[in-house]
């Protein structure tokens, strides 16, 4: 049986034995959506909705490129095979449609299950965890895809919620930290922080 130990072992391998095809990957389109999502919002008040919507929806239309061709990647590295980015991104781009049909129905469920007082919404976004890479590598539909997530994840639900709270906890609270820092600073600069 897996354990969190392992899982992150395992993944820390691939993403240091991968790391520059997946930099040569995934920067290009993270740049560009880090980019047009601040010239969305960097001129204008952070609390207009409509600028706020737009960047929310270009990251919404950019997520299933990288996430399809990220998952492609691992499921092509674990045959030992090794294709190039412009084969990533010619699959991913073929299943742009359906992961992003499948993202928005996931993500609008996780929204309401949080709204149902948080649980709801943790339980579907654990049970929904492989519908994507059911989709992608098994060419489910998304309904398809969601159900077998949902079978699949039955007896590891356990398993997958520490796995990712061992990886957000620590990260929510570096992030927390680093912006009370900021705050703390007075908006000081990045280098003046850390110098002193």
């Amino acid at each position: 049986m897996m354990n969190i130990t392992s899982i992150l072992a395992d993944a820390y391998h691939f993403f240091t034995g991968n790391l520059r095809q997946m930099a040569g990957l995934f920067l290009p389109i993270l740049l560009t959506v880090t980019a047009l999502e601040y010239g969305l919002t960097a001129t204008t008040d952070t609390t207009d909705i409509g600028s706020v919507f737009w960047a929310v929806l270009i990251g919404l239309l950019l997520y299933p490129l990288y996430t399809g061709a990220l998952i492609l990647l691992l499921a092509k590295r674990t045959r030992h095979e090794t294709p190039s980015n412009r084969q990533l991104l010619h699959a991913a781009f073929t299943l742009w449609w359906p992961l992003l049909v499948l993202t928005f129905i996931v993500v609008i469920a996780v929204f309401f299950g949080l709204l149902l007082l948080i649980i709801p919404g943790i339980w579907i976004a654990v049970r929904m965890s492989f519908a994507e890479i059911y989709l992608v590598v098994e060419g489910l539909t998304p309904l398809a895809a969601m159900r077998k997530s949902h079978d699949a994840t039955k007896e590891l639900f356990w398993l997958i919620l520490l796995t990712v709270a061992s990886i957000y906890v620590p990260l929510m609270a570096l992030s927390y930290l680093f912006g009370w820092m900021v705050d703390a600073y007075g908006g000081s600069s990045v280098l003046g922080v850390i110098t002193g």
